[in-house]
């Protein structure tokens, strides 16, 4: 390489840099995504299940967190919800989370604190259970959230059902596997695909993307991660 070729070479990284400075603040939407595949499935469903007589019911509401879509790699978070469908149902000894193919949990709450669920790989079945129970009852509710990591090398355009159980004591688990409750997996967006490119350049980690995170140091501190990108380029290249 010449001189002249070697002098050039820090301008033409800074220019790419720039470049992807540019594109992130652009007007791309961060966030933004549109789902691939159509799909008879929503993003919430709603199952009651009533006492012999008619007189006591429990309802499960299963939802889906967003809007239903996630790019390859990336997490999405359901919901499950047990409340009183009438009169005062058995206390609630579990729940349980049925999840697409590959989905790795994450994190899990039950009413906002923090829980590690029993996992069955070949079930794909995450569940929670309390030995004194939950009581359903008016206001009083049990609310279990489970987020999960989503396969880098998932298909873009599938669409994955998922399911949900509850237990409530002496009527045993009663399961909805799948449920209607779907996940469309979807292309990655301009922030995700171009923060990976990135940090596959050596331009180090941005801080976390996946679904457009309102933590990322993009979207939170732009200049400051064009600043970073260019301070390294310019160190790379002396």
């Amino acid at each position: 390489m010449s001189s002249a070729q070697r002098a050039l070479s820090p301008l033409r990284r800074g220019a790419a840099a720039l470049s992807v400075a540019a594109l992130l603040t652009g007007g791309l939407a961060v966030g933004s995504g549109v789902a691939a595949a159509d799909t008879a499935c929503g993003t919430s469903a709603t199952r009651v299940q009533n006492g012999a007589a008619g007189l006591v019911g429990i309802q499960l509401t299963k939802e889906v967190l967003g809007d239903g879509t996630v790019a390859p790699g990336g997490t999405v978070t359901y919901r499950t919800t047990v409340s009183t469908a009438r009169g005062v149902p058995p206390l609630l000894r579990g729940i349980a989370d049925y999840s697409p193919p590959g989905f790795v949990v994450e994190s899990a709450t039950v009413n906002g604190s923090a829980v590690t669920p029993a996992v069955n790989v070949d079930t794909r079945k995450a569940s929670v259970s309390s030995g004194l129970g939950w009581l359903i009852n008016g206001s009083n509710r049990a609310v279990f959230e489970i987020t999960y990591r989503v396969p880098a090398n998932a298909q873009v355009g599938t669409v994955h059902d998922s399911g949900a159980a509850m237990t409530p004591d002496l009527w045993g688990e009663q399961t909805w596997n799948p449920i209607g409750v779907c996940t469309t997996i979807r292309g990655k967006n301009a922030g995700e695909a171009v923060v990976g490119s990135v940090e596959g350049a050596g331009f180090g980690s941005s801080g976390p993307i996946a679904n457009g995170s309102s933590g990322s140091s993009i979207i939170n501190d732009p200049s400051g991660f064009i600043a970073d990108i260019i301070t390294q380029v310019i160190r790379n290249g002396s």
